[in-house]
C-alpha cells in the first residue's frame, strides 16, 4: 500500500519538544496511512536514544554533522514515499484534524502549491509568522536592523503593514508561509525543487515560497488547521551561533533574490546600525552586572565584526 502522507521533522538537540511533537501526531493522525521521518542533525542530547526507545516505528536519518535546516529537510524528502509531504518543526503540537485539513486544502484546488496552518502560541493565540509578506530590502532594514516595532503606538502598525498584513482568521493566498509547518504534494515539490541548500538556517522557506509563485502555484494559508508552535526549534547549545546563522540567512536571501549589490548594502547597514547598538548594550549590561547578557552581546559583536563585508554569508555549524 502506498503512503498517503510523509511527515518530516528536522531535529537538533530538542529531544523533549521532538517527543511531544511526535506524540501529538500519534494522538491526532491523518485519516490515511502515513510515515514519520526524523532527520537528526548530529544532536548531542538524548534525541536518538529516546526516538529508538519511545517511537521504534519512526524512520530516522542520523547525520554525522549539522547539515542545516534546508539540506536536512531535502534528505527527508528524498526518502519520503508519501503522496503528500508535510514539513514540521519539532517544537510544535499538532491539534485535532490539522493534517487532514491541510490535505483537503491541497486536494480541493490543484493550483495551490503549498499550504500552511494557523500557528498558535503556547496559550493558543494566533501568531503572525504563519502568513506574511516576502522579504523586501526596505522592510528588512526597518524591522530587522532598526527595530521600528519598538516605537510606541505606531511600531506594531508599521510591522503589520510591512510584513504581516493578513487576517489570521481567514484563509487566503499569501506571499509566504512558515517553514515550521508546510505541506505540498510530492509531485509538486519535484517540479518546484526542494530547499536551496545554500541557506543554513533562516530564509530558505521564504525563498521556496517565492519559487512556488514563480512556477504559477499558490502559497496558501488555511487557519482551520491549527498547530501550536513554541518557536524554540533551535537548541540553546550555542545561542550566539543560532543568532548569527539566522541573521546570515537573511543576507543570503537578499543576495540570491536581489543580487550582490543589495546584499552588500544590507551588510553595510548591519555594520552601521548593529555594531554601535551591540556596543551600547554590552556596556549597559556590564554596568548592571548582568554577566550572561554582556557576554552574549560581546560574542555577537565579535563575530559580526569578523563578517566579510563582501562575499557569501558565512555560517557557524
Amino acid at each position: 500500500m502506498s503512503t498517503h502522507l510523509s511527515i518530516i521533522i528536522v531535529n537538533w538537540n530538542v529531544a523533549d519538544f521532538l517527543v511531544n511533537a511526535i506524540q501529538s501526531i500519534l494522538d491526532n493522525p491523518p485519516a490515511g496511512n502515513y510515515e514519520i521521518i526524523v532527520v537528526d542533525n548530529n544532536s548531542s542530547d538524548d534525541s536518538l536514544v529516546r526516538l529508538g526507545r519511545e517511537f521504534p516505528d519512526v524512520k530516522v536519518i542520523a547525520n554525522l554533522k549539522n547539515e542545516g535546516f534546508g539540506r536536512a529537510n531535502n534528505q527527508g524528502m528524498a526518502t519520503a514515499s508519501g503522496q503528500y509531504i508535510f514539513l514540521l518543526n519539532p517544537d510544535t503540537i499538532v491539534l485535532d484534524d490539522a493534517l487532514d485539513q491541510l490535505i483537503y486544502t491541497l486536494e480541493k484546488d490543484p493550483e495551490i502549491g503549498v499550504v500552511g496552518p494557523q500557528l498558535l502560541s503556547k496559550d493558543r493565540q494566533p501568531t503572525p509568522g504563519g502568513a506574511r509578506l516576502t522579504r523586501r530590502f526596505l522592510s528588512g532594514i526597518l524591522l530587522d536592523l532598526l527595530y521600528i516595532n519598538r516605537i510606541p503606538w505606531v511600531g506594531q502598525k508599521l510591522v503589520k503593514a510591512l510584513r504581516y498584513p493578513y487576517d489570521l482568521n481567514k484563509e487566503s493566498e499569501v506571499e509566504v508561509i512558515s517553514g515550521s509547518a508546510m505541506m505540498f504534494a510530492a509531485s509538486t515539490i519535484k517540479k518546484v525543487g526542494g530547499f536551496d541548500e545554500r541557506f543554513f538556517l533562516a530564509g530558505e522557506d521564504i525563498e521556496l515560497c517565492d519559487r512556488f509563485w514563480k512556477n504559477g502555484l499558490k502559497v496558501y494559508y488555511y487557519p482551520q488547521a491549527k498547530i501550536i508552535h513554541f518557536n524554540q526549534s533551535c537548541s540553546p547549545v550555542n545561542p550566539v551561533d543560532v543568532f548569527m546563522n539566522k541573521f546570515m540567512g537573511v543576507a543570503k536571501y537578499y543576495e540570491l533574490k536581489n543580487g550582490k549589490i543589495t546584499h552588500f548594502w544590507y551588510r553595510f547597514f548591519a555594520y552601521l546600525i548593529l555594531i554601535p547598538k551591540l556596543g551600547i548594550k554590552s556596556i549597559y549590561h556590564l554596568c548592571r552586572g548582568e554577566r550572561d547578557e554582556f557576554l552574549f552581546n560581546i560574542s555577537i559583536l565579535k563575530k559580526l565584526m569578523k563578517w566579510r563585508l563582501v562575499g557569501e554569508a558565512e555560517y557557524y555549524k
